[in-house]
C-alpha cells in the first residue's frame, strides 16, 4: 500500500490519538521578525502543514493539516534582548510522553535551515 505522507512526515510521524498542546522553544540570533516569519511558513509548508493564518504583530502562526499524526502547530515568534528571538511552537500531538516530540525537533531543523541559523535551546 502507498503511503500519502511525505518523508519529512515518515520522519516525524506517530501512532494515533491526540494529547493537549506540547510546545519547545528555541532562541535565533537574529531580531529580524519579517525573516523569521518567512522562515516558520517554510518549514511549516515543508513538513506537509497547510498555513492557516499569519499574523505579524504579534507573529503568530498557526497551520494544520489533515493527514498524519499532527493536526495544528502554533508558532509565536518574539523578540529577545541583543539581535535575539524566541520561536515557540505548540502542537497537537499524538499521545506519548516526550518531551520534545519529534515533529516539533523537526520543525526546528527544517526552520534552522530555513533561516540558516542554529536555534539554542530556551
Amino acid at each position: 500500500m502507498l503511503s500519502a505522507r511525505s518523508p519529512a512526515e515518515d520522519m516525524c510521524g506517530a501512532p494515533d490519538g491526540v494529547q493537549p498542546s506540547p510546545f519547545e522553544s528555541r532562541v535565533f540570533d537574529t531580531d529580524d521578525l519579517g525573516r523569521l516569519r518567512h522562515g516558520v511558513a517554510a518549514a511549516l509548508q515543508a513538513l506537509g502543514f497547510a498555513i492557516d493564518e499569519i499574523q505579524a504583530d504579534p507573529v503568530l502562526i498557526t497551520a494544520s493539516r489533515a493527514i498524519g499524526p499532527v493536526h495544528r502547530l502554533a508558532v509565536h515568534v518574539h523578540p529577545r534582548e541583543e539581535a535575539q528571538s524566541i520561536v515557540r511552537v505548540e502542537a497537537e500531538l499524538p499521545d506519548r510522553d516526550m518531551r520534545e516530540p519529534p515533529v516539533l525537533r523537526c520543525f526546528f531543523e527544517a526552520l534552522s535551515k530555513a533561516m540558516y541559523l542554529t536555534g539554542h535551546g530556551a
